[in-house]
């Protein structure tokens, strides 16, 4: 049975209180080093927020407030640095609520289903792709559940009449191999769901995989080595000092209190976290390996690696929506919080509190950052897309 955890991280759009010194910002995009140009912003006629979306070859889907300014950062603002603080951009997505109903909860900020901008992508081919950026609010663990998730889905794939639709963001490690920064490419998700609202669906527990097409990693070598951000810049020892101290002062102020007596940075810190790994990100293509999609907030436990490439809380319900549709699919996912070690390194049990906490911790320190490197590694599958996919 997998281990449920309180925090939820990955989840929502929450971040921590801001904590130690300011980090960099994202940088500037250098396309001309891979030979490639920035995607083009296309204007369309906004119509409001129950109006059809504007027609498109190709949907992104991404979900966080860390992904999605990453995500604007690469595909609509690459000229410009981002600091995990801004939010100016946010005013030039337009919100989309046909057939949505209302939000479920508090405050002014939250709409169903979500936010859309528009772009040109011109890759290797020469052959322009048309791309709708869309910003989900709609998720499997959250009101309305699969039910909801699945029809924002519906819905956004019949207004764009779009072949290919992307799910991508951030995700948990799986083993030793997922680095902080990495990212996975697949073209399936296996669905375990536990919440009342969704046990009962005949998709649970099910597989969908994408079997006609698969994104070309034609750009992917180039970017890796030219684009990619190296999460060494940020994932400092110094900065995981400052983490652990906060992570023992969240523990003892909790109720009750945790016990973290015997437990050092070191044990914490483990080959995925460690600086001297991450001086290049890598990116993988896992066709036709799993990611599992759950909804609630998991942490890999012996034998996931062996089944699954990374874990996350939406993608299969998109490939069975997209399936459905005959609509080609693929994910695309950032390593943002690595497993998380159970022992320490003498071999005592490491309590499940500290566990959670430490995986929090991490990704809202680093998860800005590590879903710019998902963001560039799906431009890139697009930019690297033949006529004979598009046309597929």
């Amino acid at each position: 049975m997998p281990f449920k955890i309180k925090s939820m991280s990955r989840l929502t759009d929450k971040r921590a209180p801001d904590q130690g010194p300011q980090m960099p910002p994202l940088p500037v995009v250098d396309w001309k080093r891979i030979g490639q140009s920035a995607p083009v912003v296309l204007p369309f006629d906004y119509q409001g927020p129950e109006a059809p979306l504007p027609a498109a070859d190709m949907v992104v889907i991404t979900w966080t407030n860390a992904e999605w300014s990453a995500f604007d950062h690469v595909f609509c603002n690459s000229g410009q640095q981002r600091t995990d603080k801004d939010t100016a951009w946010q005013a030039d997505w337009k919100q989309y609520a046909k057939g949505a109903p209302p939000a479920p909860t508090t405050g002014t900020d939250y709409h169903l289903w979500g936010y859309y901008r528009m772009v040109q992508i011109t890759g290797q081919s020469g052959q322009p792709i048309t791309v709708l950026l869309f910003k989900a609010n709609a998720h499997l663990a959250y009101d309305p559940y699969l039910n909801g998730l699945l029809a924002m889905t519906n819905a956004v794939l019949a207004d764009t009449g779009a072949r290919y639709l992307y799910s991508i963001g951030t995700a948990g490690g799986v083993g030793d191999a997922d680095l902080l920064g990495n990212t996975v490419v697949t073209n399936s998700g296996h669905l375990y769901m536990t919440n009342s609202n969704n046990a009962g669906s005949p998709l649970n527990n099910q597989t969908f995989s994408c079997t006609q097409w698969f994104p070309s990693f034609g750009l992917m070598e180039a970017t890796q080595q030219q684009l990619l951000f190296a999460l060494s810049n940020v994932a400092t020892w110094p900065q995981y000092d400052l983490l652990f101290t906060q992570l023992q002062h969240k523990l003892a102020e909790s109720k009750p209190p945790v016990e973290m007596t015997g437990i050092t940075l070191d044990d914490l810190v483990n080959q995925p976290l460690n600086p001297a790994n991450l001086h290049q990100p890598g990116v993988a293509n896992c066709k036709d390996k799993p990611l599992l999609t759950t909804d609630f907030y998991y942490i890999a436990q012996p034998g996931d690696a062996e089944k699954y490439c990374i874990l996350e809380m939406d993608d299969a319900v998109l490939g069975a929506a997209a399936g459905e549709k005959g609509v080609a699919y693929a994910f695309v996912r950032n390593v943002s919080d690595p497993v998380v070690p159970s022992k320490t390194l003498g071999g005592a049990p490491i309590p499940d509190a500290v566990r959670n906490e430490w995986s929090s911790l991490i990704y809202d320190t680093f998860g800005f950052y590590t879903s710019y490197n998902g963001a560039l590694a799906a431009w890139a599958t697009i930019a690297a897309m033949t006529i004979d996919q598009k046309g597929a």
